[in-house]
């Protein structure tokens, strides 16, 4: 890295870990840490609850960080924003942070079972394009707007391609796959691309 340079690392960690001063709980938390690139932390930020949650993937533009994965807790903090709550399983969740490690926004999307986020890239704008699976239907958004998904068999589990704007309003949601099991990530071996899915 060049020295104006930073990495954003997300992870899962398990009660002990620590980083800058920051502790995790019992099963494994969200950890999102801001190295420099003479390997000092600027700052680390943890989120979850008291079951196991992931952060699985994370983009950054003009300082801010965003973050997508999984959490399965049924009151899950993200600093000092409201409280998520799992529906069911495992839910997705994306959650932005601002160059100096405030909290901005974190929103869920999901159902009754696994969901999960696994892959995101960032636009020019600063909007969000997430990448995961969900298993039967899962609901993105809130209120008129909230898109539910279905996938194309019972019991499977098809991918997903969601939109969130800079601000955390979901744009829309769209569902792939056929029967059985079907997922999608980034795929770092196509370039150039901005947002690429793997199936």
């Amino acid at each position: 890295m060049s020295p104006r340079r930073v990495a954003h690392v997300a992870e899962a960690r398990r009660d002990g870990a620590e980083g800058g001063n920051k502790h995790q709980r019992d099963d494994p938390d969200i950890f999102l840490t801001k190295i420099a690139a003479d390997g000092s932390v600027h700052w680390a930020l943890e989120a979850g609850g008291l079951r196991v949650d992931e952060g699985r993937a994370v983009a950054a533009r003009n300082g801010s960080v965003y973050v997508t994965g999984l959490f399965n807790s049924e009151a899950a903090t993200f600093g000092d924003l409201p409280v998520l709550d799992a529906a069911g399983g495992s839910d997705v969740f994306v959650y932005k942070v601002d160059a100096l490690g405030t909290s901005m926004w974190a929103i869920a999307a999901g159902g009754d079972y696994n969901d999960a986020g696994r892959g995101i890239a960032l636009d020019v704008y600063g909007d969000a394009y997430i990448t995961g699976s969900f298993n039967q239907s899962a609901t993105f958004g809130i209120g008129t707007s909230a898109v539910m998904l279905h996938t194309a068999g019972n019991l499977d589990t098809d991918s997903f391609l969601m939109k969130v704007w800079h601000t955390g309003t979901v744009d829309f949601a769209l569902q792939s796959g056929g029967q059985g099991i079907d997922k999608v990530g980034r795929d770092p071996s196509r370039r150039p691309c901005n947002v690429c899915l793997r199936v």
